[in-house]
């Protein structure tokens, strides 16, 4: 190879190496996602609960597909619940100084009068204040409601429902969940 000839490979390797540095240096911007609907408006905060509203409405949430078996014979025994307290028109929940009432009785059986819950649970004060947190939802409540502190995990039921609400530490009504929660309560398979 001439001195020429080698020059000329030198320039083009050159080139190649600057074009491909200034290709690494670029951005791509999309305007339109490609299947040609346009992107979605960028998230704003929430809007903030002002303070002194009182909640009006709750939501009850079952956190796993089912109750776990905490003692390990074969019957499910703990039920973990979110709770979410909202002052409505507000999007945003909020905590509440109060009590959270929760009750479980047969499937279909919550409505009539003459039926007593097979266990109940009353959460208030320092057990409310540690059972709160927050879920992607915003401020909220995790309880863990064990079949065991009323005394057995074996219930003569299949299903049970839970029936929630929440009574205000101020002067103002009960806050019901709408409609009951129902609970298949299998027992576990033990292999």
């Amino acid at each position: 190879m001439t001195t020429r000839c080698v020059d000329h490979v030198r320039a083009i390797a050159a080139a190649v190496v600057a074009a491909a540095a200034m290709a690494a240096g670029c951005e791509t911007t999309v305007e339109r996602p490609t299947n040609g609907r346009p992107l979605p408006p960028d998230p704003r905060p929430a809007p903030v609960v002002p303070e002194g509203v009182r909640p009006n409405a709750m939501a009850v949430m079952l956190v796993g597909p089912k109750p776990a078996d905490t003692n390990g014979n074969g019957f499910p025994d703990l039920i973990v619940i979110d709770v979410l307290l909202f002052a409505e028109p507000y999007p945003t929940p909020l905590w509440s100084d109060g009590a959270f009432v929760f009750q479980v009785y047969p499937m279909g059986m919550s409505s009539n009068p003459d039926i007593q819950p097979l266990a109940q649970w009353r959460i208030e004060g320092p057990a409310l204040l540690a059972s709160r947190t927050q879920s992607l939802a915003g401020a909220s409540y995790r309880f863990g409601l064990s079949l065991l502190e009323s005394g057995t995990d074996v219930l003569p039921v299949p299903a049970i429902d839970l029936v929630s609400r929440f009574e205000p530490a101020a002067d103002g009504p009960a806050i019901a969940a709408v409609g009951v929660r129902t609970i298949q309560l299998l027992p576990v398979n033990r292999r």
